[in-house]
């Protein structure tokens, strides 16, 4: 176990590093504390770190993406007992960044009502209350960075439930023909 003075002696000498301008090293140390820190997490899962199963079902972020992000160094991961543990700090980050690095092509004027009332379509369509709850998870989880065990098992549920209720809106829309543009 790491105690609390070695891990603030180790962002200190990052810190120091920094400011001296030696970035490789201050981004090794700062490595060695993301990893010290989930080796102390990994001994009680539920207390703040993701499989990369959670990490994809709680962010829509796919599986692959995370260990991408796991093989090139960009997300500090720990392998125990032939599972691979992730900060949701760390991934949440990695989100943002990716957000950042690729923004979407701006729509049109037009396409952008289109799917604006597509959208508030399908979402009025939606079990109202599970929409409500499943934001309030989410906006939990970008806040304190975690859910407890029992508010991960609602929020795949719920997720479960809404994307079954949007398939049943958009199945009858998949079955028309495609609109031609003129």
């Amino acid at each position: 176990m790491v105690a609390i003075r070695d891990i603030q002696l180790a962002e200190e000498t990052a810190r120091d590093l920094r400011a001296q301008g030696q970035r490789e090293r201050a981004a090794a140390v700062e490595a060695l504390l993301a990893l010290a820190s989930l080796v102390s997490e990994a001994d009680e899962p539920a207390r703040g770190v993701w499989t990369v199963r959670e990490a994809a079902r709680t962010t829509g972020l796919s599986g692959g993406l995370i260990h991408e992000w796991i093989d090139g160094g960009e997300l500090p991961a720990l392998i125990r007992g032939g599972r691979t543990f992730v900060r949701p700090q760390a991934v949440w980050a990695c989100a943002d960044r990716l957000a950042q690095a690729t923004p979407p092509p701006a729509p049109s004027a037009r396409d952008a009502r289109g799917r604006r009332r597509h959208h508030e379509s399908l979402v009025a369509g939606l079990p109202r209350e599970n929409v409500a709850r499943q934001e309030a998870l989410l906006k939990k989880t970008q806040r304190d960075g975690q859910l407890s065990r029992a508010e991960c098992k609602e929020l795949i549920a719920l997720e479960n439930q809404i994307t079954a209720a949007a398939a049943q809106l958009l199945r009858p829309q998949a079955k028309r023909p495609a609109r031609r543009e003129t």
